[in-house]
Order: C-alpha cells, then structure tokens, then sequence
C-alpha cells in the first residue's frame, strides 16, 4: 500500500467513532443533545465554568471585525440561554482560560497591536472577570507570552501549561505564522490569585500547543496538541502526561486513541473527555468528530459516540449531566472552506450526573 493510501486509510479511521472502546461499567453512557446555538459563531475561543454557567470567549477569523474580536457570552443551562456580557478589554485568540473561586481568568493568547494587522503576537496579559460585578480587570502578567496552552486550578493556584511563542532572545516582537521562526513550550507557570504573582514548575517533557488538559484528584494531565510550530501542518500528537505536584514532576501514561490537537475538553472531577479537532497534510484537510474520555485512575481510554458536528478551535465544559461543545469551525484552519464558523451547541447528556468543571 503507498504511503498515501495508509494516510488516507488513518484519517478515514480517524473521523469515524473509533473501535477501540473497552468494555465495562467504568465508560461513561448517553446521548447527544441540540441545545441553544451559539449567537456569535466563530473559532479558536476558550470557556470557563462558574457557578454553574458556561463562559466563552473570543472571536477569530473571516467574521470577527479585522479577523479578531473579544465577544464574550454567558450560558445558562437552565434556561437554555444566551446572554451578552462586556467584551474582554483586549481582544485576544488561542487564549487559555478557566473558572475559579466565582471568577473566569484568562491567560496570553494572539493579539492584534494594530487594526488590520499581524493577530499572532503572543501575549503574557492576564485578566480575570467577576460575574457579580460584570467587569473585567487586568491582573500580572504570565512570566512567558504565548498562545494555545491550557488552564486548570489546583488547590487554589492556575497552571497555565504549554502553547506556543518566541525562541529565547527574541528581542523583537513579531506576529507568528508559518513563515516566521517560532517554537512550541513546555512551560509551567503557576498563578496564585490571592497574592496576584507567578511562580515556574517544572515543564511538560513533550513541549506543544493546542493541547487539551485538566486536574483529576490532586494531578494534572496534559493531553495531545501539536509540536514543532503552532499552525495545522504541524505534527499532532497521541502523548498523555501526568503532572505531580508534591514532587513537581510529570510522567508519561497511555496514549489518546489518535493523535490531534484543536480540541475541546473538559471534566467531570473522575474523567477527562476530549473531542473533536483538526488534521491537514499535503493531500488531507479535515476535522474530527472522535468523542473519548480518558480514566486517570485507570489510565485508560474510552471511545464514546461521535459527536454530531465535526468541528476545531471550540470550546467545551462539564455542566451537570451535560459535556457542552460549542461553536468553533467546520474545516481545518489553513486549508480553506470560507468562514465555516459554527453556531453548533451540541451536548453529550450523560445517564447520570457528574461533577462540574471546565476548559478550552
């Protein structure tokens, strides 16, 4: 079989519910739901959950004003609805978000300097948002600027993990592409928000952007994502780590069922799903409806049904019985397809509840 047939054989494998599922009481059952859609479809955005509402955040691409904007809205799952809130101060993309103690926080992502200029300057701006009051404020800035890592709280502090950015001794700041000279982070910085400073950890031993990660009784795993560069032809990854904080180290466990990055992800406190994401090659372009949780105490995968939509750059959270994915886009980021954006909400309604937790 030439090399091209077997890739066009995996990505076949790959956009199908995959047949990997091991039987067992401990797989998660349920059905997918239509709620809501999304008033403002887009990609690239991140979500937080705080008190039992989902957030998201941002807005990228052909329909975002100048391709990039700071929309923000409010779901409440027990009216089914939408609601606008202030938009974010700086427009941001790529940005890793979580809900903490009644606030969202976000951290770095791309920004715009300029109207209609380069949108992939990694940033180190911080905020974080109070619902009560409906206002943002700037907080300290992460050590390191980047974009397309992830957030999870652990014991009262934010792990901010991974992304992409500039290479040491980068004295200029330019916008990252393709084309520009740029590398993906391993980095490990932690936020304490009661005393507003930052702290560094040991980093991941895979460095990648685009990854999907969370906190499951007292460990962090950081999932998937992409390495070399932060765009799309870069080669995704199956790596699964688990971090340790009493000795601050990490440790490989069991590989994603298949390999991808652009996912949304959540937690439910016992497992962690991932789902969807994003493939290109010289002769693929396409997107994932793959539906998987991940055991930590098991370290074992679990194939669930595929989600409706195949879709990247999204947002999902555990609210209830519900895994929430929301919005994001209907083909792969550099291989075309028009705007694409998606107003899909689409839901896995677990048979029984789980706990309430979330991330991009």
């Amino acid at each position: 079989m030439s090399s091209s047939a077997i890739t066009r054989a995996l990505v076949a494998l790959a956009v199908a519910p995959l047949a990997l599922s091991v039987a067992g009481a401990q797989a998660p059952e349920g059905k997918w739901v239509t709620l809501a859609p999304y008033p403002q479809p887009t990609q690239e955005i991140g979500s937080a959950i705080v008190n039992g509402r989902l957030y998201i955040l941002g807005g990228y691409g052909d329909n975002a004003p100048n391709g990039l904007a700071g929309w923000f809205n409010e779901y409440d799952p027990a009216t089914d609805r939408w609601t606008k809130k202030p938009d974010i101060p700086m427009p941001v993309h790529h940005q890793a978000m979580v809900g903490y103690n009644g606030k969202v926080y976000v951290f770095g992502g791309g920004i715009m300097p300029t109207p209609g200029g380069g949108n992939w300057y990694p940033t180190n701006r911080s905020w974080e948002y109070t619902p009560e009051t409906n206002t943002w404020r700037e907080i300290a800035a992460m050590p390191t600027r980047r974009g397309g890592g992830f957030a999870t709280e652990l014991g009262g502090k934010i792990h901010v993990i991974g992304g992409a950015g500039y290479h040491p001794g980068q004295k200029e700041d330019v916008s990252i592409s393709a084309t520009v000279p740029h590398r993906s982070l391993a980095t490990h910085e932690v936020y304490d928000p009661k005393t507003n400073s930052w702290e560094t950890r040991a980093p991941m031993n895979v460095p990648r952007n685009h990854l999907a990660g969370a906190a499951v009784n007292g460990k962090i795993y950081a999932i998937g994502g992409r390495v070399g560069w932060s765009f799309v032809g870069s080669s995704a990854v199956d790596a699964v780590e688990e971090y340790d904080p009493a000795t601050d180290r990490w440790r490989i466990r069991s590989r994603m069922l298949f390999p991808r990055s652009g996912m949304a992800y959540g937690t439910d406190g016992r497992l962690i799903y991932t789902v969807g994401g994003e493939y290109l090659d010289t002769e693929m372009v396409g997107v994932f409806r793959n539906f998987e949780a991940y055991d930590p105490a098991r370290d074992r995968w679990y194939s669930l049904p595929a989600m409706p939509t195949a879709r990247h750059g999204f947002a999902g959270g555990v609210i209830g019985n519900r895994f929430h994915a929301v919005s994001g886009q209907l083909q792969s980021g550099t291989g075309g397809g028009g705007p694409g954006s998606s107003p899909a909400h689409e839901a896995y309604e677990f048979e029984r509840a789980p706990g309430a937790t979330a991330s991009r």
